[in-house]
């Protein structure tokens, strides 16, 4: 008689079970190394949006926004303190120091964001397995602010 809280001891009961190679999933190591030998690459899926990128959109609203608070200062200044048009840059009225400044400080940190956001923009554009789309809004965006700065300096120098 057998005892039943031991298993039975015919042959088949001992054997392993048989290697399957399909029950596991592939090596991603080995499908690497077969794609390079092969000479093809595998494709890369994007896994999310660049850090970079994100921030360089982020840096290019900020910068817009500020141009738009420069330019809405300057003007309401502009009507308040109508000495400013011909103002001689070679001696400023001790006057009108805080609205020259008030009009400096948000378009000057309107150009450096903007700088900062291109740089940005074109590092998050260049990083592999990452989805370019805010880079590349972003740094056109920063693009586009620092061209339409350099075209009013422009405008102003011409203009005298």
């Amino acid at each position: 008689m057998t005892d039943p809280s031991q298993p039975p001891q015919d042959d088949f009961n001992n054997q392993p079970p048989a290697y399957d190679p399909n029950a596991y999933p592939p090596d991603p190591y080995q499908q690497q190394a077969m794609c390079q030998y092969y000479g093809y690459q595998q494709p890369v899926i994007p896994v999310g949006h660049s850090k970079m990128g994100i921030a360089s959109f982020v840096l290019a609203v900020i910068s817009i926004l500020l141009a738009i608070i420069g330019i809405v200062i300057a003007g309401i200044l502009g009507l308040q303190y109508p000495e400013l048009e011909n103002m001689n840059p070679d001696h400023i009225d001790p006057e009108l120091i805080g609205p020259v400044f008030a009009i400096f400080c948000p378009l000057c940190s309107t150009v450096m964001l903007s700088i900062v956001g291109l740089i940005l923009g074109i590092i998050g554009a260049t990083q592999n397995q990452q989805s370019k789309t805010f880079a590349i809004i972003g740094a056109v965006l920063n693009g586009l602010v620092i061209l339409g700065f350099m075209g009013l300096m422009a405008i102003g120098l011409v203009m005298g």
